[in-house]
Formats: structure tokens, sequence, C-alpha cells
């Protein structure tokens, strides 16, 4: 599974994006001057509108999971109360772990 964005909101990200590697310094300045947890102020050297800002911090809340794959898990009994997880070749970071 994988974060997705519509069309539009990748686009606005992508403007933020480029502008944000124009202006780097002035968006660090007002990331280090921001309050955790608080949005960073609009600042037109963000690249955007102020209504695309707040179109862009709304887009992160209009993520959805989409399937970007498929792939067949197994639970292998290995005694009482223990399964090993078999990945085959699609997931073998998975292959080997132990669930007791």
């Amino acid at each position: 599974m994988n974060l997705a964005l519509s069309v539009r909101d990748q686009e606005l990200l992508m403007k933020f994006a480029e502008s944000s590697q124009i202006n780097l310094q002035r968006l660090l300045d007002a990331r280090e001057n921001a309050k955790p947890g608080e949005r960073l102020p609009y600042d037109p050297a963000m690249g955007l509108t102020a209504m695309e800002y707040d179109e862009l911090y709304d887009a992160f809340q209009r993520m959805r999971l989409v399937v970007s794959g498929e792939a067949q898990l197994r639970f292998l009994n290995d005694g009482p109360g223990r399964y090993i997880l078999d990945g085959g070749s699609d997931l073998r970071e998975m292959t080997g772990l132990v669930i007791e």
C-alpha cells in the first residue's frame, strides 16, 4: 500500500517543492520559528497563492491508501502458539519473522 494524493494535490506539492528549492533558507527560517504542531504561516515565497497553500495543507487530510501490488504471506505453524512467516520472493523482508 502507498499513500496517494490527487493529481491536483500533486501539482500543488510540486509547485511548492520547486519554489522551496529556490527559497530554501527562507523556508528553513520559517520552520525554525514555528511552534511545534502548527503549520507554517503563509509566505508568497512558497510559490503558491494563499488559497493554494490552504488547499495543499488540506491535501494531507485527503490522502488515501492505494494498492501498490499484491503478494502472498504464509503463516507456517512451528509448534503451539508459534508461527514463522514466509513471504516468498515478493516479501523477502518478512520471511523468517516469528510470531509467538
